[in-house]
């Protein structure tokens, strides 16, 4: 769990992605702006995603939601998920590790 926490936010920080996946203008949410470029640079795969609905499946999991009115692929989290407060991730990580034992 920390891995995926730790690379969203490491891959939203790298300027070299910003035209695929960034910060979206209020920083409390992100934007896939090209998808196909996100699988053919094989950026989720370098993150052992193999194909979006995966990467959707752990935004899920992480308590992340697609942004209501966008156009584009933008997902945020209420709490825990703010540009320039990574700190913010380790909560989420511990609210989600409650979440799994409580059902285990």
């Amino acid at each position: 769990m920390l891995q995926f926490n730790s690379d969203l936010y490491g891959v939203l920080e790298d300027p070299s992605l910003e035209s695929i996946i960034s910060w979206s203008k209020s920083n409390k949410s992100f934007v896939i702006w090209d998808p196909k470029e996100l699988i053919d640079r094989g950026i989720l795969a370098q993150y052992c995603y193999q194909d979006l609905p995966m990467l959707f499946r752990f935004l899920r999991l992480h308590g992340f939601t697609k942004v209501k009115g966008s156009r584009h692929l933008e997902f945020g989290h209420k709490k825990y998920f703010a540009r320039g407060h990574p700190e913010l991730m380790e909560k989420l990580q511990l609210e989600v590790a409650e979440k799994i034992k409580k059902k285990a």
